[in-house]
């Protein structure tokens, strides 16, 4: 696993041992950055259940302005400031140890340029979080929603206050890109 592209291109990223991760693997994340591609510029990032942190770091790498990273297994949190601090950008990334859906419910900062969601695959998350980012407003006007999930979890329910812009399968995991629904009809930037 390693960064893709931008300032870290090529550094190559730890993952918990023996640890139950599912990191996105390198072609999936080089097929979401090509589809987002611009998001990521000066952005504000919110990588919920961040686990190594792959998400996050690419869009820093690609010129994001910060990097909230959100994540509650201990395992994790080790190797995620280790690449963080090995990607040296301790400056432009905070960690959340705790749980996603606390954190939506709890966060007063600015709203979020990009928001990655990589939730276990198979768990009732999905749903509770697209809902608690949009109800707290915590997706920026223009901004962009990516969700991975496994594609045999089936389609996700229409959540109020998102529309879904691109969904693309890559083997058994599938991608989703959500901005913030429009009242009128338009189309997004992807």
């Amino acid at each position: 696993m390693r960064i893709i592209a931008g300032k870290r291109k090529g550094l190559l990223l730890q993952a918990p041992k023996g640890y139950d991760t599912r990191p996105t693997i390198d072609r999936v994340k080089e097929a979401m950055f090509n589809v987002i591609q611009g998001y990521e510029q000066d952005a504000h990032v919110l990588d919920l259940f961040a686990g190594t942190g792959a998400l996050g770091l690419e869009a820093l790498s690609r010129g994001a302005r910060l990097a909230v990273f959100v994540e509650k297994h201990p395992p994790a949190w080790r190797v995620l400031s280790a690449n963080i601090a090995k990607a040296g950008f301790q400056d432009q990334a905070v960690v959340i140890k705790g749980d996603a859906l606390v954190f939506l419910r709890q966060y007063e900062g600015m709203p979020f340029d990009l928001i990655f969601i990589d939730p276990p695959y198979g768990s009732d998350l999905v749903v509770q979080v697209l809902t608690s980012i949009c109800r707290r407003g915590l997706l920026a006007p223009g901004g962009l929603v990516v969700l991975e999930t496994g594609v045999k979890y089936g389609p996700v329910p229409a959540v109020p206050g998102l529309q879904l812009l691109k969904e693309k399968i890559y083997g058994d995991t599938m991608l989703l890109f959500f901005e913030p629904a429009k009242e009128e009809e338009g189309h997004g930037r992807i």
